[in-house]
Formats: C-alpha cells, structure tokens, sequence
C-alpha cells in the first residue's frame, strides 16, 4: 500500500539534550512499475504531496499495464542529470578514473556544441552531431579525435536506451573514420641493433632522470620491450610483483593498475628474469621497484636516451619512438618470432586482435623479405619465353627460388 508520511530525525537543541523532530517535506511510499519498493521526496504540503503521489501511483500502473512510456520520466529532464548518472554507472563498473574524466569531458563538450539541454534534444540531435564532427574534420581535428567524440557519444547513448530512458539514437547511421588515412603519429618498433644500442648506451649513462639512474632506465626499457606493459603498469610493480621460482618465471599486475582491470599474469624470458632478479635483489617486497615521478616525462626521457645511444626518434618517414612505442617493439618482436596472432592478442592483452595486428605489429619489408626466404624450396619446371619450332614446348629448365638470408 501507498502511504505519505513525514521522517524523523534526532539532533541537540540549545540545552545539548537530544529531541525529535520530523522533516518538514513529505515523502511517499509505492510500488514503482517493477513493484520495486520506492520512497521518494514530495512537498512540505500534505495535500500537495498526496496529489502527487496520487500521480505516480498512476504512472506505475499505466506503465505496468504497458499503456505508458518508460521514457516519458526522462525526456524533459536537464540532460546533466543523465550525464551524472551515466557518470555513476561508469564507475560502478570499475572504469579507471582517467577514462571516465575524459568520457564525460567529451560528451559535455559535444552537447554544448550541440546545443542539448534536455534528453528530448539529444533524441532528435542527429544531424547537429553529424554536422558536429564534420566541423570538427574542417577545423583540423584528426580522425582518431573525431572517432573519440562518436564513441564517448555512443556509449551514452545505448546507455540511455538500455536503460529506457530514450528511444532514438542519434549516432546509429554515423561511422567511424579510417583513422589509417590520417595517421597523426605513427609509431615504430625498435630492431634488434637499436634495442642493444639503446641498453648499453642508457646502461652507462651519468645522468640521473627524475630520480632514476641509468641502470634504473635501462631495466625499466628492457622489461618493457619483454612484456609489453604500459607505463602506469611498470610504475605500480614491486619486487612481491615478481616471482622468479615458477616455471616459467612471471611478473604480476594487479587488476588496480591494470588497463583492463584484472589481475595480468605475463611470462618472462629466463635471461630478463635473471636480470630483474639481480636489479631488484636488495629492495622491500612492497617497495616501488621504479618510484618517482619519471611516468609523467617517460617520453622525453626515453627521447634523451636514444640521442644518447644515436637512435633517431623519428626517422624519415615521420614515424615516431616514444614510450608506447617500447609495447610496439614488443608486440611486433611477438610477430617477427613467428608467433601464433592469437597467443600475440593474449600476450598483448587485447580484446580484438585487429588491434593487436593492425596497430601495434609493424612489420617492415625486410621482415616480408624474410617470411618469404623461409618458404620452401621449389623445383620449377617450365618452357623458354620463346621456343624455337625445332625444340619441344616442355623442354625442361630450372627456376629455384632466390633465398634471402636476413640476419
């Protein structure tokens, strides 16, 4: 049953003794069209109040009869309110904090471009999002930018009609850019010779980077280019995070700092494990392996290391070395040892392995040359180009196949 009534609370008056007092609002109490007990604020007249629980005691069981709209709640509401609520979602989800700042950052920003105000704007936005990225591409916005936009955009949206509160979404006939064709920074993988330049280099460098020597860098690049881990990653690990007796031995990441937000168990080769073993030998279990705030400048750091060792951080083709570039070498050092693509998505820790073939393998023409070198060999028999009348069609001739050898 429906009922109105007004709350107690229990506070000190002027005298410090503690007295009873009800709110001056009062609440209602109903089954919502779910029958979900619900209790909600309504108005400090009584009389006021009544008439509107009345109404949605109404609400409930026109829409539990199916003769209401779901949405129909939602539609006139500010669309901050879902903003906020699609936020809260999000986190009890366990999204990381950064990913949901910047989700909610996009999406404010697009509905104020837009001019949204209300979820019934939002509707019926369409083709003012549509022309939003469009301008967007014209004022010089890459496509991996404008790509951003509609999957923030997107993600609310089936968010507001999973849960009822829209029935139209305005993204649905929009596609993502080939972000292929306008690559604003294309990543390569170190080789094999820049990889041994770029540790022994670091090894004996003299300089001291936000606290890390060059000993200090020099694992923390090996380690990388051995497991792929992010930089957020490598900063959380400790020496409890490794365990060098197990077969194979393995590194940890909690699910805290991992992207995907589960506990990542990766295999170490035995000669970086070994390495590790002694780098980390005389630290605390719990003590930050790599401590400081050296992740905030890893670029730059990593820039000045390969000056050092005389790798060009961008070379002729404009593709670049950063610090991600380190889970590229890495990811594409998986693919030039022949492994399996999917045992490279599972090492990589990717949901789609396109992301994992696409993005992050770059295989250059020395690599195809190779693959190709490694084919079997092959006894061709064929005719000349131009047979004389006197010498038979399938006259035998020999075309081995030309063997690169690419060290």
């Amino acid at each position: 049953m429906a009922s109105l009534f007004r709350p107690s609370y229990t506070k000190p008056d002027a005298t410090g003794q503690r007295v009873t007092r009800k709110v001056r609002k009062w609440y209602g109490k109903y089954r919502d069209a779910d029958n979900n007990l619900r209790c909600v604020p309504l108005n400090e007249l009584k009389s006021a109040a009544m008439v509107m629980l009345a109404d949605l005691i109404r609400k409930a069981n026109l829409r539990r009869a199916g003769l209401l709209d779901p949405a129909a709640d939602y539609l006139d509401r500010p669309i901050e309110e879902q903003v906020t609520d699609f936020r809260t979602s999000l986190e009890a989800k366990g999204r990381s904090r950064k990913h949901i700042a910047e989700t909610i950052r996009v999406i404010r920003t697009v509905i104020s471009a837009c001019d949204v105000r209300k979820l019934a704007d939002l509707q019926g936005a369409a083709a003012r999002f549509e022309e939003h990225l469009a301008i967007r591409l014209r004022t010089g916005a890459s496509h991996r930018t404008v790509n951003g936009d509609l999957v923030a955009m997107r993600s609310f949206c089936r968010w507001l009609i999973r849960h009822r509160r829209m029935h139209d979404n305005p993204t649905a006939t929009l596609q993502r850019l080939n972000e292929e064709e306008d690559p604003r920074r294309e990543r390569r993988a170190l080789p094999d010779n820049e990889i041994q330049r770029l540790y022994a280099a670091t090894l004996r460098s003299g300089r001291l980077v936000r606290g890390l020597a060059g000993r200090d860098r020099a694992t923390l690049y090996l380690l990388a280019m051995h497991t792929g881990l992010r930089r957020g990653e490598l900063r959380s690990l400790a020496p409890n995070s490794f365990d060098f007796s197990g077969d194979p031995p393995c590194v940890t990441v909690r699910a805290a700092k991992s992207k995907r937000r589960r506990n990542d168990v990766l295999p170490l080769p035995r000669d970086i494990a070994k390495t590790m073993q002694a780098f980390i030998a005389r630290r605390l279990p719990n003590e930050v392996v790599w401590p400081g705030s050296w992740w905030q400048i890893a670029a730059k750091m990593l820039r000045q290391d390969l000056a050092e060792a005389g790798v060009e951080s961008v070379d002729l083709d404009g593709q670049v070395v950063d610090f991600h570039s380190l889970r590229t070498t890495f990811i594409t050092s998986l693919a030039r040892a022949g492994v399996m693509p999917a045992t490279a998505q599972m090492l990589a820790r990717h949901s789609d392995i396109n992301l994992t073939l696409g993005t992050y393998t770059k295989l250059n023409l020395s690599d195809l040359a190779n693959a190709v070198g490694r084919l079997p060999r092959l006894t061709l028999r064929a005719g000349p180009l131009h047979a004389r009348e006197d010498e038979p069609e399938d006259s035998p001739g020999i075309l081995p196949m030309m063997r690169n050898h690419i060290p």
